[in-house]
C-alpha cells in the first residue's frame, strides 16, 4: 500500500467523495424560473390563488384607472380649449384695442389727456 505522500497531488485532492458531490452540483443547476416555480409549492393553494387573484385585479384596475384618466384628460383639454380660449382671446383682444386707444390720444393730445377721468380744477379759480 502507499501513502498519500507517495500519490501524486492530483489523487489527493480529488478524493472520490468530492468527485461524486461534484456530479450532484451538475445535475441540480436549474433556472431561475425553475427556482421560483419550486419556491411557490411551499405556500397553499388557496394562498397562491388568492394573490393571483389580487394580483390580476390590480392589473385591471390600473387599466382601468389609465383609460378613465386617458378620457378625463381629453374631456377636460377640449372643453376648455372649446369654452375658456376664445374668452381669454376677446379679452386679450379688448385690451389691446383699449390700450391701442389711449396711446393714440397720448400721441395726438399729449401726456395728459391719456389719463382718464375728469381733470382737476385750476388753482386760480375756486
Amino acid at each position: 500500500m502507499s501513502s498519500p505522500s507517495d500519490l501524486p497531488l492530483e489523487t489527493v485532492a480529488r478524493s472520490p467523495s468530492i468527485e461524486e458531490e461534484d456530479e450532484d452540483d451538475e445535475e441540480l443547476e436549474e433556472t431561475l424560473s425553475e427556482r421560483l416555480w419550486g419556491l411557490t409549492e411551499m405556500f397553499p393553494e388557496s394562498l397562491r390563488t388568492a394573490a393571483g387573484a389580487s394580483m390580476d385585479l390590480s392589473i385591471c384596475a390600473a387599466k382601468k384607472f389609465y383609460s378613465f384618466s386617458r378620457s378625463a384628460l381629453w374631456i377636460g383639454t377640449t372643453s376648455f380649449m372649446i369654452l375658456v380660449l376664445p374668452v381669454v382671446f376677446e379679452t386679450e383682444k379688448l385690451q389691446m384695442e383699449q390700450q391701442q386707444q389711449l396711446q393714440q390720444r397720448q400721441i395726438l393730445l399729449g401726456p395728459s389727456t391719456g389719463m382718464s377721468g375728469p381733470l382737476p380744477p385750476l388753482p386760480g379759480k375756486a
